[in-house]
């Protein structure tokens, strides 16, 4: 067997391959199961509080920095403020003095010996007065009331005066009185004939006949009158009559009233009547009146005799 020969130069080392595809991912693996809890550890105990250490000297101030160059313009422009340095370490705390104690009191001096008294001064020099009058005080106040004196002796009865004259006739009070308040409690009332007004309110001597609706003057006089009328749905033309003489008509559509002053002889009578039965819109209703009033002002004179009724 021949001799190993010479070992081969190397060769030429080829092109990288080119990069392969990337493989599919694998599937993932179900979860682990939960470890085990360990247990709490017990709380160490609590260290002592360390001792504070000493406050240090405070740092060396530091180099002053150099002057700065002014350009050719010199303008004063106003730098941005440095950065503010860091805070220098606190001083050591001096120590507390102790108090002085308080001294005693001092001793109370003697009181001093009165002086010597002075001597009198001269007399001075008499002044001259100017006075002028002094403008008069105000009045005093009233004073009290004297004791009353006794009384003096009864004068004689002096002589009777003369008569006066005769004074003028007083007026008379007249014994006669009478006043009337009615008002009626149906409407639309017969026409040609007196309106009755059947409810009464005053009516003490009788000299108005409600059924009837007339009054009757007691005596010779002066008397007032007065009515006041609701109306409703129709025309009303009623009058006041003085026996059978109309004395004031009204014709109306809506309600009205009126006041008459009348002179009567004893024995006159009033009343009111309305016209027809197409204008007799008198209303009577609880929430309407229709009132007829009347009374003697003042008689002619005191000593009459009352009208026969």
């Amino acid at each position: 067997m021949g001799l190993t020969g010479f070992t081969g130069l190397r060769g030429i080392l080829g092109h990288p391959g080119s990069k392969g595809q990337m493989g599919q991912q694998g599937e993932k693996g179900p979860p682990g199961g939960s470890g085990v809890t360990g247990t709490a550890g017990h709380l160490g105990e609590k260290g002592e509080t360390g001792y504070r250490g000493q406050l240090g000297f405070p740092g060396l101030l530091g180099p002053r920095g150099e002057n700065g160059i002014c350009p050719a313009a010199c303008q004063r422009v106003k730098n941005p403020p440095g950065l503010q340095g860091p805070p220098g370490s606190a001083g050591v705390r001096g120590i507390e003095g102790s108090r002085g104690t308080k001294g005693n009191k001092g001793v109370s001096g003697k009181a001093g010996d009165p002086g010597m008294r002075g001597q009198k001064g001269t007399l001075g020099e008499q002044g001259s007065c100017k006075c002028a009058k002094g403008a008069a005080g105000n009045k005093g106040a009233k004073g009290d009331s004297g004791d009353r004196g006794t009384a003096g002796p009864q004068g004689s009865k002096g002589s009777p005066g003369v008569p006066g004259p005769a004074g003028s006739i007083g007026p008379c009070t007249p014994a006669i009185k009478s006043a009337f308040f009615a008002h009626v409690n149906q409407s639309f009332p017969a026409p040609e004939r007196p309106v009755p007004f059947p409810h009464v309110i005053t009516n003490q001597q009788g000299h108005f006949d409600p059924l009837s609706g007339i009054y009757t003057a007691p005596v010779n006089g002066t008397f007032v009158f007065t009515f006041h009328l609701a109306v409703a749905q129709k025309w009303l033309d009623v009058a006041l009559f003085l026996n059978s003489q109309p004395v004031v008509n009204s014709k109306r559509k809506y309600t009205f009233g009126h006041t008459v002053v009348l002179h009567c002889t004893a024995g006159d009578t009033v009343y009111l009547k309305v016209k027809d039965a197409l204008s007799n819109g008198l209303y009577a209703a609880k929430d309407s009146s229709s009132t007829f009033s009347g009374y003697l002002l003042w008689p002619d004179a005191c000593w009459v005799l009352f009208a026969p009724l």
